[in-house]
């Protein structure tokens, strides 16, 4: 399990995190050496070594070197060769301050075992759905466009209940000096529909 922290002010789209995965994993199967080796911070900093900026050093660094990939100065242990990481999967990314983001990743054998479970509830949601995993997608979207339609349908019911409301509710009009006057309370899920009530009774009445 691991954690980067790094300078940027915006969140990192889907595809920006999976061509971030997909480098990391292809420098772990062209298994590159890891060299470590204790130097002056100077020559270091010289060769273009990165340094952690909350973290303190000392006159002589700890390097870890891989290829042209990576350099920085650390003092945790490392892999032999990259190889050894076996499989890198990002599992978030967020926001830990202003202008810091955050990378959460599993490598190894976690990695694998999360992904297997991702696996898991993607096949057992394909089973509540009655399809499988290769066809969730369509059967969601077709699901998404019945509910739509239904949607439809009942808007037009109800649209034909509140018709027939309204055409009681014209029976209560009174006639008061000369004014048409109805007093009606209904029961509605947005303005406009108010609105559209509203206008019913003006069509119909008048002034």
């Amino acid at each position: 399990r691991l954690r980067f922290d790094f300078t940027h002010f915006q969140a990192l789209t889907q595809k920006e995190l999976n061509l971030v995965e997909e480098l990391v994993n292809r420098w772990i199967l062209e298994n590159h050496p890891v060299e470590i080796f204790w130097i002056k911070k100077e020559e270091a900093e010289k060769m273009g070594a990165i340094a952690i900026f909350e973290e303190k050093y000392g006159e002589i660094v700890r390097v870890v070197k891989i290829n042209e990939i990576s350099i920085e100065l650390c003092g945790g242990t490392h892999v032999k060769r990259t190889g050894d990481i076996g499989f890198f999967k990002i599992i978030s990314e967020s926001s830990v301050a202003g202008g810091i983001r955050r990378i959460s990743a599993l490598a190894g054998l976690k990695a694998y075992e999360w992904v297997k479970n991702l696996e898991e509830k993607i096949e057992n949601t394909a089973k509540l759905l009655k399809t499988t995993p290769t066809d969730l997608e369509k059967k969601i979207s077709a699901l998404f466009n019945e509910i739509d339609e239904l949607k439809k349908e009942i808007k037009k019911l109800k649209s034909i209940d509140i018709k027939k409301s309204l055409e009681e509710k014209l029976k209560e009009v009174e006639e008061i000096n000369g004014v048409k006057v109805l007093v009606a309370s209904f029961e509605t899920e947005n303005m406009a529909e108010l609105r559209e009530i509203g206008d019913y009774f003006k069509n119909k009445l008048g002034s």
